[in-house]
């Protein structure tokens, strides 16, 4: 199955990685806003209401959000970081048609696109899967139509190779006679 090859692979591929960064800071706005924040705030609370001696309500008020604030922040920060990675190296493999750097990619893709459906399995059988989840599920969807472009990329880059070891071998072995 050949999708598209070519000069127009660089142009889509980093098309994909463009809309694989906005997806991830809407969603990391829109998740922090929606859910997350009521969710992690009830956990956080519950924890400093069993455990703690605080002089005050207000004192304690203050710690758990606080450290609310701090996980949220914490949390978004890193999956950020990990998305940008994920931009930079895409964009990188496509220039350079790189088949390490597409492999390094689609592993880490894949292995967030595995923790999020377990993820979202968890909350299903705990039954605390909100309609705003339901919103997120079409990004699962989406991602793993770009492992299918990518992992076709990847295919190329490797009959690129063969290709080109192919020709230097004969090459040589017209050099040679």
């Amino acid at each position: 199955m050949k999708l598209c090859t070519g000069a127009s692979w660089e142009g889509g591929l980093t098309l994909i990685a463009f809309i694989d960064i906005t997806l991830a800071t809407i969603s990391v706005i829109a998740s922090a806003a929606l859910f997350t924040v009521p969710g992690l705030y009830n956990t956080v609370q519950e924890i400093f209401y069993e455990f703690g001696d605080y002089q005050s309500p207000d004192e304690l008020q203050f710690t758990v959000w606080a450290i609310f604030i701090t996980l949220l922040i914490v949390s978004s920060l890193i999956y950020l970081a990990i998305e940008v990675v994920l931009f930079l190296t895409l964009r990188e493999a496509t220039s350079n048609r790189s088949y390490s750097l597409c492999h390094k990619w689609f592993y880490i893709r894949i292995s967030l696109l595995i923790f999020s459906i377990a993820f979202s399995i968890y909350r299903i059988s705990v039954l605390e899967y909100s309609p705003y989840d339901a919103v997120f599920e079409p990004l699962k969807f989406y991602r793993a139509i770009e492992l299918v472009f990518v992992s076709n990329f990847m295919s190329e880059i490797k009959r690129e190779q063969k290709g080109l070891s192919r020709q230097i071998i004969e090459q040589i072995i017209r050099s040679s006679v």
